[in-house]
């Protein structure tokens, strides 16, 4: 096997190769120096109070005719108003609250029929809904762990993970906001005390977990008990969704069995 070059031609001598290598380098300069003048440019449109990525802004927030102004989209606006007031009034969980979208046939985000409570969780969670919308508050690194080698096609290739930035890094801009900061403050006092119970409650512990990839789809596994004393480790795909389908074919395997092997 030979590398050919349609630019140059491909000089296998000590000079030639260095001078290839010569390139590299400063290839690699230029491209993180534009990587770097990007980033500037966007920490400074943050900083005017501009959107950086539209597309990451929550569901009841669009910007406007103008291309700069945000303002709240008229379709999902009182969606997201409703589901504070189900939380603190009624009050439901999240997980009801999941329940009565899908029963009321209301189309989630994507526009699927199932809605998922890590939907709900992250709206509540987001201060956005005060009015406060922050960027910059997450980072692109390198995968923590290794994963399975997947077809690169376009649905399946290769990301990142992101982490969270300090605190102090994300920039706040002020938008339209859905709740005051009366209904904002309880809705965080019962999420924090739900947190609390929760933990109190985790009778089961899985020392493998976030550890584990499943050999056949490479996606992470997780820790998981439907009957006393039967814990197992299962793929997070294998977890039949509310219609009743899943993506992976895993069955799970003991826990006592996999953690003493390990």
């Amino acid at each position: 096997m030979r590398l050919e070059f349609l630019t140059q031609e491909n000089d296998a001598s000590p000079l030639g190769r260095a001078f290839f290598q010569i390139r590299g380098v400063f290839a690699e300069l230029e491209r993180n120096t534009i990587r770097d003048r990007t980033m500037r440019g966007k920490l400074e449109k943050a900083r005017q109070g501009r959107v950086v990525n539209p597309r990451l802004l929550p569901r009841w927030l669009r910007i406007a005719a103008d291309g700069t102004t945000v303002v709240l989209d008229p379709a999902w606006a009182p969606i997201v108003e409703q589901v504070f007031a189900w939380f603190v009034g009624e009050p439901l969980t999240v997980r009801q609250i999941a329940t009565r979208l899908t029963e009321m046939a209301q189309p989630t985000p994507s526009g699927g029929r199932v809605w998922q409570h890590a939907t709900i969780d992250g709206w509540l969670r987001n201060p956005a809904a005060k009015g406060q919308l922050l960027q910059f508050t997450h980072r692109a690194v390198e995968p923590r762990h290794r994963r399975k080698p997947i077809a690169a096609t376009a649905s399946h290739r290769p990301k990142s993970s992101v982490t969270a930035r300090p605190p102090d890094e994300a920039i706040a801009m002020a938008v339209p906001a859905i709740v005051d900061e009366a209904r904002w403050a309880a809705v965080q006092r019962r999420l924090g005390e739900n947190r609390a119970t929760a933990r109190r409650n985790a009778h089961h512990r899985y020392l493998l977990r976030g550890l584990l990839v499943h050999a056949d789809c490479g996606r992470r596994m997780t820790g998981a008990c439907r009957r006393p004393d039967q814990e197992t480790y299962r793929c997070l795909h294998a977890t039949p969704r509310a219609d009743g389908t899943g993506r992976c074919v895993s069955r799970g395997t003991p826990a006592r069995v996999l953690e003493r092997a390990v």
